[in-house]
């Protein structure tokens, strides 16, 4: 498990050797990521884009884009048009993690939970508001 992979990403430069193969990595090297390093990754998650949308809450995401972005909801933005071979409609089984959490990546996601709220309370998005959005998208099928 490579910890604090998204913060790498946003922090670091190009790719480097990857922890278990010599294919290169967007998650970079061995080296830990530094107290440093988290505190830019939030500075450039909430100035360096214009958006922040959560997967876990994809409909209000969706709403959210439109929102800040304007356009027409259509029923293809709520679907998953890439689902890959690891996705799954249940819950996933955490157990396999024996208890890990990545205490780096979560102080980012917590970050860019922290700017969607921000963003949903400044254009008036809730789930609620979002069903004029999800009434146009089926209407467009």
């Amino acid at each position: 498990v490579v910890s604090g992979c998204a913060v790498r990403m946003l922090t670091r430069a190009g790719s480097s050797q990857g922890f278990e193969s010599t294919e290169p990595s967007p998650c970079g090297g061995p080296e830990p990521v530094s107290a440093a390093e988290v505190v830019l990754a939030k500075k450039r998650l909430r100035e360096g884009f214009i958006f922040v949308g959560i997967t876990d809450d994809w409909d209000v995401s969706i709403c959210l884009l439109h929102a800040v972005f304007g356009g027409d909801c259509l029923a293809s933005d709520f679907v998953d048009a890439n689902p890959g071979s690891n996705s799954s409609q249940s819950a996933y089984d955490l157990s396999e993690l024996m208890g890990f959490t990545d205490a780096v990546d979560g102080a980012l996601y917590k970050e860019a939970i922290a700017i969607f709220a921000e963003q949903s309370e400044r254009y008036g998005v809730s789930l609620e508001t979002c069903q004029s959005c999800l009434k146009q998208a089926s209407s467009n099928k």
